[in-house]
């Protein structure tokens, strides 16, 4: 809980740039806080001496309105998930550089009964990357640990970071 007069709020993350601390709710799953915790230090980073919160956990797009807010997820991200990294962990799960949506990825991905609701999913959400992002095999006996875990970030987190870095792309084309 965070205070401000007599009013109490709660919160996701707090930096304290007096005491150069970073403070994180303690009721978030360990990949919320994870992404938090790299959030604040990006906020210590980028935008030194102020005292800002991440008001909720990441649920989905990344889209605040505040600059700042965009740069400290982007910082988190990277800080957690740097771009070499995951794309030498993408390649050598899903033997390419890029994944497009298609039924012979979505059948490796989510298997014969979800493969039709993957497919119809719409250009620009998140289903598809999300599903790469937790993806535990791909193709027979091609059985790794799903890059969200790898990682520590949520799904979702993961997800937006294999799009920002293009490794996914889900409209129709055929497979790289």
């Amino acid at each position: 809980m965070h205070g401000v007069g007599k009013d109490r709020y709660q919160v996701a993350g707090l930096v304290d740039p007096a005491n150069n601390i970073i403070k994180i709710a303690g009721n978030l799953t360990y990949e919320v806080q994870r992404f938090t915790a790299a959030h604040e230090l990006g906020h210590m980073v980028l935008h030194p001496g102020m005292s800002l919160h991440r008001d909720r956990p990441l649920t989905g797009e990344w889209s605040s309105s505040d600059k700042r807010e965009r740069e400290a997820n982007h910082f988190a991200a990277c800080f957690l998930a740097p771009e070499k990294l995951v794309r030498q962990a993408f390649e050598a799960r899903f033997h390419t550089s890029t994944l497009h949506l298609d039924d012979t990825t979505a059948f490796y991905l989510v298997g014969c009964r979800e493969m039709q609701d993957l497919l119809r999913s719409s250009t620009g959400s998140l289903e598809f990357a999300r599903a790469v992002a937790t993806a535990k095999a791909f193709g027979p006996g091609n059985c790794f640990k799903p890059l969200s875990e790898l990682f520590g970030m949520s799904p979702t987190a993961m997800a937006i970071r294999l799009d920002e870095l293009g490794l996914v792309e889900n409209g129709r084309a055929i497979a790289a």
